[in-house]
Order: C-alpha cells, then sequence, then structure tokens
C-alpha cells in the first residue's frame, strides 16, 4: 500500500498508525475496476477514500460524512462528498446506483444503526458488495483493559482527544459495540449476505510488551482479534 498520501492533522496520523493492518486487509478484500460507482459512508476526512482512488484509478467514488471540518478535509482531497445525518436523514442516491459501498469503522458510532443498514441496502445494486468494519467488543486487548478497570484504546483515545479539543460530537465516541456473532447476527437479521470475515489486529506501536504479547496471542483464537471486516452481498 502507498502511503504517499497527505496526512492533514494529528489525528489521521494516528488513525493511520493504529489502522494500518485493517486497511491493508480492507484493501485485498476489495476489487474495484475502473467506472465501478463506489460509496464510502462516513469517510471522515476522506484518507481511505483517497488511498482508494490511488489504488483503485477510474473508479467513481462518491462519500458521505457529517462533519463540516472533516467533509472540507475531504474535499481538499478531491473527495465529492455529501453532507447527511446518516442515522436521521435517507442516502442523497437513488435505487441500486452503486456497485460498491463501504461503512468502515462508522456503525460503532451511531446509537442505532437500522436505519442506515436499511438506507445501504438501498443505494446498492442487485449483485454489489458491501463492506462494513467495526471494533471487536471481545478483543483480547478489549478484555485486557476492562479488567484493569479501563476503556479499550480505541474508546480511550477518543475521550482524551475530544476532551482536549473541546469537540462536543457525539459521533465521536462509539455507542454501539459488538462481538463477531452479534455483528453476524445483525447482518442477516437486516437482508445481508455474509460472504467474507476477516479479523486483524491493531498496529498500535504505544502500548506496552505486555499488551502486545497478549495481542499476539490472538493468533490462537481470531474472535479475539481487535477489528471485523465483512464483505457482504444483499437481499434484493
Amino acid at each position: 500500500m502507498n502511503m504517499e498520501i497527505s496526512i492533514l492533522d494529528a489525528a489521521e496520523e494516528e488513525y493511520l498508525e493504529t489502522s494500518h493492518c485493517r486497511i491493508k486487509e480492507t484493501l485485498k478484500i476489495l476489487d474495484l475496476k475502473p467506472g465501478q460507482r463506489v460509496l464510502d459512508v462516513g469517510c471522515y476526512s476522506g484518507l481511505f477514500s483517497a488511498i482508494m482512488m490511488e489504488k483503485f484509478p477510474g473508479i467513481d467514488l462518491l462519500a458521505v460524512e457529517i462533519d463540516d471540518k472533516r467533509i472540507s478535509m475531504a474535499k481538499t482531497r478531491g473527495i465529492k462528498v455529501f453532507k447527511a445525518d446518516i442515522e436521521k436523514e435517507n442516502l442523497p442516491f437513488t435505487d441500486n446506483y452503486f456497485d460498491v459501498v463501504l461503512f468502515l469503522e462508522t456503525i460503532e458510532h451511531l446509537a442505532n444503526p437500522l436505519k442506515i443498514l436499511a438506507e445501504i441496502k438501498r443505494v446498492v445494486r442487485p449483485g454489489g458488495e458491501v463492506i462494513i468494519s467495526t471494533p471487536n467488543s471481545v478483543s483480547l486487548f478489549a478484555r485486557y483493559s476492562h479488567l484493569r478497570g479501563a476503556t479499550p484504546y480505541y474508546i480511550h483515545f477518543l475521550h482524551s482527544a475530544n476532551i482536549q479539543r473541546g469537540h462536543k460530537n457525539v459521533y465521536s465516541y462509539h455507542r454501539f459495540e459488538l462481538n463477531l456473532q452479534q455483528a453476524v447476527d445483525l447482518l442477516v437479521e437486516n437482508g445481508y449476505v455474509v460472504k467474507q470475515i476477516k479479523m486483524t489486529r491493531l498496529n498500535n506501536r504505544r502500548r506496552g510488551w505486555l499488551i502486545k504479547l497478549i495481542e499476539r496471542l490472538s493468533i490462537l483464537k481470531t474472535s479475539w482479534s481487535d477489528t471485523m471486516i465483512f464483505r457482504c452481498g444483499v437481499e434484493k
């Protein structure tokens, strides 16, 4: 993966550091062709969208985001971004429009994901695919953190960062976390066909040696991994 995409702020630098493994695994799942219509739901600053456009030239990529600052950042990268509150509003696209929809590291920020799951189903074409990723609520690191009386890294960082910035956007916090079985059940019950599951870990160099050792044990049991990636079809 070419990591020469310009980094616009410290949050993006943190994202690349901790999510390097997940980004690589997600790119492996994708097989995008020129001319395909792709939607990135919850694109944040457009960093992953930019990585996709570089890796898969010629795709017709659109994105959706709620935060004005992040929309502006994405637009500086040439991403076509639409503003929408995906918990309250319909996606601003016609039925069966997209070949591939990405919903990456976003579902955990929603209090109720059912509306957007229905909307994603609506806008993806028959035979199209949906790629969803989300943290694993029972990863080995999460279990260790809870035993210590702490929240997992990916929640703690967001809380501390937003406190420092005085940022009160509730979508910056994790509100809906799932384990592997819960995630599969949620998708199947809402008309998704799970074709492939990838489990991967975060790549945080700031974790101590004990945490890194514990995380390596997740190889023994993939359901302990940090992040779950699902490649799905939809029932139309």
